[in-house]
């Protein structure tokens, strides 16, 4: 995950604001064929649509800052 994904985050926090971040779960497995697959785009495309049409719950700390009960870990 980049950096700045977590210096927003503590940007966020700092300023008191709500924090909500969208990624691709974990479990996806990306079958390009070659740099740019129009397939694999699409793929990925509707997956993020079908997750928003469901009610996307944003996650509101970046990956490996909250544990599984869901409590903030670590506080930048």
């Amino acid at each position: 995950m980049s950096g700045d994904t977590y210096r927003l985050y503590a940007f966020a926090k700092e300023k008191g604001w709500d924090y909500n971040l969208a990624y691709i779960p974990e479990g996806f497995d990306p079958g390009q064929k070659e740099m740019f697959d129009r397939e694999e785009m699409r793929r990925l495309f509707k997956l993020g649509y079908d997750d928003a049409v469901k009610g996307y719950k944003w996650h509101k700390a970046p990956p490996g800052l909250v544990d599984e009960d869901k409590k903030i870990r670590y506080t930048l």
